[in-house]
């Protein structure tokens, strides 16, 4: 009874030793698949600056001034706020780049209640936006 006793002791800390070394060969394989295939999702990509110098050469002052996700139905909040852009003035415009947004639109809203657009303006690559008035219509030239 004792030698079967020991034999069964025997037999079940083998299987567990085996059962250990499975687990442990899995999770070695896990772990070499993770660190080669997965994707850390809690780090976030660190958001590209979009802010941008807007240089009014139009002849006439800019009251209001809209910058919106191309994508987004609503134009938000004046970024100018209190402030105008005279006539050959330049604006340093910052804001929250959103999250994955490229393109962006322009709003422009003169003094004679006037609206211009500037559509899917990519501020990752522009650094001025330089407006210029011809035949009453905003024209740009993007730096």
């Amino acid at each position: 009874m004792k030698r079967m006793m020991l034999n069964l002791a025997g037999i079940m800390l083998l299987v567990g030793f085996m059962s250990l070394a499975a687990v442990s060969a899995e999770a070695k394989n896990l772990a070499s698949y993770g660190s080669n295939n997965v994707i850390e999702t809690n780090v976030l990509p660190t958001p590209v600056k979009q802010d941008f110098d807007l240089v009014n050469k139009t002849g006439w002052l800019i009251v209001e001034l809209y910058v919106s996700a191309n994508n987004d139905d609503k134009w938000g909040n004046d970024i100018l706020g209190v402030d105008t852009l005279s006539n050959g003035e330049t604006a340093t415009i910052t804001f929250d780049p959103g999250k994955g947004v490229t393109y962006w639109d322009l709003k422009i809203d003169d003094a004679d209640g006037n609206s211009h657009e500037l559509r899917k303006v990519n501020l990752k690559k522009i650094k001025t936006i330089e407006l210029y008035s011809k035949d009453g219509e905003v024209t740009s030239i993007f730096k």
